[in-house]
C-alpha cells in the first residue's frame, strides 16, 4: 500500500511537470514568455560600436523615436550602450571622439623658434591645432524585441557626401526666394562639418526657391527660414495680412515689422531631395539675438512671431552654431522619422538559427521543463516495487 501511494504521488508530480512544460510551450507560441521575462512593455536594446581605429575614444550614443523625440542619450569611455525601449522605430547615432589637444599660445624658452620675443627673454609661439579623431555612425532600426545591434563608425573625413536639392515654397505654392537653408548632422560635432571643404551646409534659395547643399551621407536636419516684411499705413495698428500665403492678424509694434516663417525635415540617406513648405512659427521656435525686439500674433488659434529686425534663427539651427559651433548637435527633438527616406530597417536582432534572443530564451525554458519531466519519469520507472 505504501509503495502504491508513493508511486501515485510520483506520477502526480510528473504529471504536473509535464503540464507546466506544455503550458510553457503554449506561452512560447503566443510570445508571452519573452514579454514576462523582460521589463513590462520594454525591450533591452544593446548597442555595440565598431570603430575604424583603436583609440581612447569618448563615445556618445543617442536614440530618437519615430516622432523625432530624443528618448535616450548615453556617454561613456567604452564602445557599448544599453537602453530599455518600447517597441517602435528608432534612429540611433554614435559619435566617437579622441581629443589630443587643441590650439593654444604657449610661453617657450628664449632661443626657440618663435614669432614674438618679450623684454624678459621669453617668447610666444603658436602651437598648431590638431583636429580630434572623430568617427560617426548611425542605424535606423525597428525594435520589436530585445536584441543587440552593432553600429560601425567611420572617420568623419572618410565619409562620402551627397548633393541634396532643397525646394522651398510658401503655403500658396509660390517659390520662397531668398530664404536661408541650413543642414546639421544629428549626433555629431557641428564644427567639423562646418569646416569641411567638401561640404556645403548652408545656402540661400534662388528666385525659384531652390537651394543646393552637399552634406555627409548621414541623417541630417535641414531647416529653411526667412522673415517677411509687414507694411501698414499709420492709421492702422492691427490688420489681416497675407504673409507667405497665410492670412494672419498682425499687430504692428514697429515700422517695419517682420513675420518669421520656417520649416524643417529629416533627411536620411539615400534621399537627395527635399520639399519644405514654410509656415509661421511660435516664439519658442526662434533664438533671437540679444536686444532684438519681438512680439506675438494669433491667427486661427495658432501663435506666430513678429520682430523688429529679421535676425531670428530657428533653435534647431542655433543649437549647432552656439559657442563657435564646437559642440555636439543633439537637439531634444528633431523632425519626425515617419515618411523619411532611408535604408530598410531590420526587425529585431537575429541569433543562432535565425531566432531572436527572446525566442532563444523561451526555447531554453521549455527545454529545461521537458528535461526535468523526463528525469522524474525515469526515476519512477527504476523505483523497486517492494520499497
Amino acid at each position: 500500500m505504501k509503495t502504491s501511494n508513493g508511486t501515485n504521488e510520483s506520477q502526480a508530480k510528473n504529471g504536473k511537470v509535464l503540464a507546466l512544460a506544455c503550458f510553457a510551450l503554449m506561452l512560447a507560441g503566443t510570445g508571452a514568455i519573452p514579454g514576462a521575462l523582460a521589463a513590462s512593455g520594454f525591450n533591452n536594446v544593446q548597442i555595440m560600436i565598431s570603430t575604424s581605429q583603436s583609440l581612447a575614444y569618448t563615445y556618445s550614443v543617442t536614440a530618437y523615436n519615430l516622432t523625432g523625440t530624443q528618448v535616450a542619450s548615453y556617454q561613456s569611455q567604452f564602445p557599448a550602450a544599453a537602453f530599455e525601449l518600447p517597441s517602435g522605430e528608432y534612429l540611433f547615432t554614435v559619435s566617437a571622439v579622441y581629443q589630443q589637444w587643441g590650439s593654444c599660445y604657449c610661453v617657450s624658452p628664449a632661443g626657440a623658434s618663435t614669432t614674438t620675443v618679450y623684454s624678459n627673454g621669453s617668447t610666444e609661439a603658436f602651437v598648431k591645432p590638431y583636429q580630434p579623431q572623430s568617427e560617426y555612425g548611425y542605424l535606423v532600426q525597428n525594435v520589436s524585441a530585445s536584441g543587440t545591434y552593432t553600429i560601425t563608425t567611420q572617420n568623419t573625413s572618410a565619409l562620402s557626401t551627397v548633393p541634396v536639392t532643397v525646394k522651398t515654397t510658401f503655403v500658396n505654392g509660390t517659390a520662397a526666394a531668398g530664404v536661408s537653408v541650413s543642414a546639421s548632422v544629428v549626433g555629431q560635432w557641428y564644427y567639423w562639418w562646418g569646416s569641411d571643404s567638401k561640404t556645403t551646409m548652408y545656402a540661400q534659395t534662388g528666385s525659384d526657391g531652390v537651394a543646393s547643399l552637399v552634406i555627409p551621407r548621414a541623417p541630417a536636419v535641414v531647416t529653411a527660414w526667412g522673415w517677411l516684411p509687414v507694411t501698414l499705413d499709420s492709421s492702422h495698428s492691427t490688420v489681416v495680412k497675407n504673409i507667405g500665403g497665410e492670412d494672419i492678424n498682425v499687430t504692428v509694434y514697429w515700422q517695419p515689422s517682420y513675420v518669421g516663417l520656417s520649416a524643417s525635415a529629416l533627411v536620411l540617406p539615400p534621399s537627395n531631395s527635399l520639399d519644405l513648405v514654410l509656415h509661421y512659427q511660435q516664439p519658442s521656435y526662434w533664438a533671437m539675438p540679444m536686444g532684438a525686439s519681438s512680439g506675438t500674433f494669433t491667427s486661427g488659434g495658432t501663435v506666430g512671431t513678429v520682430a523688429r529686425q529679421p535676425t531670428g534663427i530657428p533653435t534647431l539651427v542655433n543649437q549647432g552654431s552656439q559657442s563657435g559651433g564646437n559642440q555636439y548637435y543633439l537637439p531634444k527633438s528633431i523632425p519626425s522619422l515617419d515618411g523619411s527616406q532611408g535604408p530598410t530597417s531590420q526587425s529585431g536582432a537575429q541569433g543562432g538559427l535565425g531566432m531572436t534572443p527572446a525566442s532563444i530564451l523561451a526555447s531554453g525554458v521549455i527545454f529545461a521543463s521537458l528535461v526535468v519531466a523526463g528525469l522524474a519519469s525515469r526515476r519512477n520507472k527504476k523505483s523497486p516495487l517492494g520499497s
